[in-house]
Order: structure tokens, then sequence, then C-alpha cells
């Protein structure tokens, strides 16, 4: 014989539930070249993982950051500008 609570629970899922990402859906070329850029923002455009941008930076192979409290930020000129002398294109 089965338990009242047993029949009146629900059924529990596996799924642990929504994760925290964000969708960026940011128009970089219609944002002016003194934006602000944080960390997440900078490894989307650039294609580098958290590791490859703290290399890079160790390296100074990647613009310094200004600091904002504790975070770190990049101005969107910046990045352009490090990604144009990486493929080799003009401004």
């Amino acid at each position: 014989m089965q338990s009242h609570r047993a029949e009146t629970e629900p059924k529990r899922s596996n799924n642990p539930g929504p994760t925290k990402t964000r969708t960026i859906t940011t128009n970089w070329n219609q944002m002016p070249h003194w934006a602000l850029l944080g960390a997440r923002d900078v490894r989307h455009l650039t294609g580098l993982s958290n590791t490859a941008l703290n290399c890079r930076l160790k390296e100074c192979s990647f613009p310094v950051p200004s600091k904002h409290g504790k975070d770190r930020v990049w101005s969107l000129g910046q990045v352009r500008e490090w990604c144009r002398s990486i493929t080799g294109e003009s401004a």
C-alpha cells in the first residue's frame, strides 16, 4: 500500500533548471569607439576564452584594460584595432 503523500507529491525532473547565460544582442557597429566593454563582451567579440585573454594580457599582446572598481574594461576602439591588427585589415 502506498502512502497518501507519494500520490500527491509531484514528480521531480532531473533537469537542474535554467542556466545563467546571457544572450548578447548588441550591434557593435553602431556603438561609438569609446564605448566601454567588460571582459565578457571582449571575449564575445574576439572569440578568445577567458584563459586565452588572460594569457595575452600577461604577454602584453592585448590592449591593457582600465579598472572600474574591480572590473576590467576596454574601449571598443581598442578591441576593434586589435582585431584589425591580427587579421591584417585596414581601418
